[in-house]
């Protein structure tokens, strides 16, 4: 195997330069750029300022801690009304994982406007986790 040189920052100037693949022709990554104009219509977050990858960090972080609060409750409030805790529970686990493996599905089809998807998503999330609990005292009296 041949050993191949990098600059000082660790990156090569042009992929494909002076690198032969496992079949001995050069790379060319240059032939289909008509198919990469579509990346760059794409939202491109590696400008942010240390100030906006703070606030999207402290959005996450919010986010993530508002998902465990909602499985918690619905979790007290299914076993309060249903009963046996550790069923209600493990449903709800159940249920928040399969949700968290759909939504990692349909993130992929997503391409634009990623800001305003990510605040549109999570408001109707606040809502469905606001109404879980009030549904579920009304549907089981």
């Amino acid at each position: 195997m041949s050993e191949i040189n990098l600059p000082a920052n660790g990156f090569p100037e042009k992929l494909g330069s002076n690198q032969n693949n496992d079949a001995g022709k050069p790379l060319d990554i240059d032939h289909d750029v008509s198919s990469m104009n579509e990346i760059d219509e794409l939202d491109d977050f590696s400008t942010l300022s240390k100030t906006g990858r703070g606030a999207l960090l402290a959005s996450i972080v919010v986010v993530a801690l508002c998902g465990i609060v909602y499985e918690l409750i619905i979790g007290a409030v299914s076993s309060y009304l249903l009963g046996n805790s550790v069923y209600q529970f493990s449903i709800t686990i159940g249920f928040f994982m399969f949700a968290m493996g759909v939504g990692s599905y349909v993130s992929q089809f997503i391409r634009r406007q990623l800001i305003f998807n990510f605040i549109l998503v999570e408001i109707i999330l606040a809502i469905i986790g606001g109404v879980c609990s009030i549904a579920l005292f009304l549907t089981f009296p």
